[in-house]
């Protein structure tokens, strides 16, 4: 059972979020009794609905009444659960100083208002294949305990995932691939000219960024345990085939470069430390790491056309 609790003043923000884990669930075979959604519209209210049932995952709004998303998300934090549950900020703040509080009292995520289905989705994809995985194997473990590791106060240290690998396992199980390495070793050229991208390259070198994240999200299709991470760089591929960089504030402008060549630049160096060298003691390390700095640029490219 995946229980999904939603914490937002306006009742249309509510029932939207709804709409969309409907929908995600009957695309993924979800069964609707296999599943809960329930609706607070205050942090308050959200607290009490925590104490009395076991939520595997919370979108929590920023900005309410009683009591707002960050006192919530403190206080949840702090409390004695059996397991806590995963947090998805939802905030029309996307400044920096907010995102520091929401990562400094153990948010997960954040996403920025007004919201895009595809962002909702990932964000689904990405934590109830966590949660199922703990179901399947009915492990009983704290989430907190399990996934994170904490500072004495409560706050994280690092985001870590439920399954390590060493490159050799992983290779052991991944059989002839020499034919898809060289298509990416054939990109290295490209990397480098990208790797040393200043913004005013940007536009005239969409092309070629765009081209590096279609050769790694398919590279990275041949895999089922990289099939999430695959999507997400298609998707980036066509974020960044439709945004205009020239109409965007410098600052933001930076932002999305930087975020989109750290991807490239990690996959990079992900594929020789596993490929390569096998040395890698995580291969699954670049989920998160991705699936982050993804909806980082989400989050930028949909906070900045609000202003446009």
């Amino acid at each position: 059972m995946i229980n999904i609790l939603l914490v937002d003043d306006v009742d249309d923000n509510n029932l939207a979020l709804e709409l969309i884990i409907e929908m995600y669930m009957e695309d993924n075979g979800i069964d609707e009794d296999d599943y809960t959604v329930d609706i607070s519209t205050n942090g308050r209210d959200a607290l009490i609905k925590v104490q009395d049932a076991s939520y595997d995952m919370i979108f929590l709004d920023v900005m309410m009444p009683k009591m707002n998303g960050l006192d919530a998300l403190k206080y949840i934090r702090g409390s004695k659960l059996d397991k806590q549950p995963v947090i998805i900020m939802v905030t029309a703040l996307g400044d920096d100083e907010t995102k520091r509080q929401e990562r400094k009292r153990g948010a997960n995520a954040f996403i920025v208002k007004p919201f895009q289905n595809d962002t909702i989705e990932l964000m689904l994809n990405h934590y109830i294949k966590k949660i199922e995985k703990i179901n399947i194997n009915n492990k009983e473990f704290d989430l907190k305990d399990d996934l994170f590791d904490f500072n004495n106060d409560g706050t994280i240290k690092v985001d870590n995932i439920l399954v390590k690998i060493s490159a050799k396992e992983f290779l052991d199980d991944s059989g002839d691939i020499e034919y898809i390495l060289d298509s990416i070793d054939d990109c290295e050229p490209i990397m480098e000219v990208i790797e040393n991208l200043e913004i005013d390259e940007f536009s005239n070198n969409k092309e070629n960024i765009t081209f590096l994240l279609s050769k790694y999200g398919t590279f990275l299709n041949n895999f089922a345990d990289f099939y999430d991470i695959s999507s997400l760089l298609h998707l980036l591929k066509e974020n960044i085939n439709k945004i205009e960089i020239d109409n965007y504030s410098e600052p933001t402008s930076l932002d999305i470069l930087e975020l989109t060549k750290e991807i490239l630049l990690e996959l990079r160096d992900w594929k020789i430390n596993v490929f390569d060298d096998k040395d890698s003691i995580d291969v699954f390390s670049i989920n998160d790491s991705i699936l982050t700095k993804c909806i980082s640029i989400q989050n930028i490219i949909n906070l900045s056309n609000n202003k446009i």
